[in-house]
């Protein structure tokens, strides 16, 4: 990660990408996304549970990524058979190819089983940048409320915003992540970090509703827009509360990133109640 960006292959305009396979190519023509050959350059442990993991492909020098998009990366799955498992994109350096994708090291599913593995070295397939969420130019101001799991997506989206920007953020942790750094130049309020209590202990979504209440955020959002992210029903909460506090429906955006004691889908995507 210290190199130079004229230093870097994808940046000097040497070499090629390496082909990406056929049902990777096929998912990502019909999903109209690019296939990505990756190849992880760097794994960074930010926190103990925390991993920072740098993938590069001379095509990311070139992708469309909007604050907020993931990575649909192909892992394998015991009797191997390969699934899909999307990583929020944290940063995307186009002069060196890159990508940065911050992952929780914790469960037992395919997913976490990959992530407690990744190396340098290690070549993998995927799709993306996906994500229909992102920060709307036209909001008077905006509010990230999630999980860990919505860390790297909700700190990308943070940052991208422009200094005259005003955004509140309520993060949820688990003591194993804590809290993370940005650099965002827009006028913060917090982050609000909530560590969250162990599995099991409370109703989703309790703590940062809790934290919400006593922000005294404006009535009815007063032209703001709300990003919400991370475990299903702890995201339905969450909705529940700001359109009971007046909050329009049309200014709240909301993504499921798992389900809690249940398995993501073989995309990746959380099952439907």
């Amino acid at each position: 990660m210290g190199d130079t960006a004229t230093d870097h292959p994808a940046a000097a305009g040497q070499g090629s990408p390496r082909p990406v396979s056929g049902p990777t190519a096929a998912l990502a023509e019909r999903m109209g996304v690019d296939g990505l050959a990756l190849r992880v350059v760097a794994v960074v442990d930010e926190a103990p549970g925390l991993r920072r993991v740098t993938v590069e492909d001379p095509r990311l020098a070139g992708v469309v990524w909007h604050p907020g998009q993931d990575l649909t990366i192909s892992v394998p799955n015991p009797g191997g058979r390969r699934i899909t498992r999307r990583y929020s994109i944290r940063s995307l350096d186009r002069s060196r190819a890159t990508a940065d994708l911050l992952t929780l090291v914790h469960g037992d599913g395919p997913g976490a089983a990959w992530v407690a593995s990744v190396e340098p070295g290690d070549q993998l397939e995927a799709i993306g940048p996906r994500g229909k969420i992102w920060p709307r130019e036209d909001a008077a101001w905006h509010l990230l409320v999630g999980d860990d799991t919505y860390l790297g997506a909700s700190l990308a989206m943070l940052e991208s915003l422009p200094a005259e920007a005003e955004a509140t953020v309520v993060l949820e942790v688990g003591a194993d992540v804590g809290e993370q750094a940005h650099r965002a130049v827009a006028r913060v309020r917090g982050p609000v970090w909530v560590t969250r209590n162990p599995v099991g202990s409370g109703e989703p979504g309790v703590e940062l509703v809790d934290a919400l209440e006593r922000l005294d955020l404006p009535a009815g959002g007063a032209g703001g827009h709300a990003y919400l992210g991370g475990e299903a029903k702890t995201v339905g909460v969450l909705r529940g509360w700001l359109v009971g506090h007046g909050w329009p429906a049309d200014a709240i955006s909301a993504k499921a990133y798992w389900r809690a004691d249940r398995a993501n889908q073989d995309h990746g995507e959380p099952e439907k109640d």
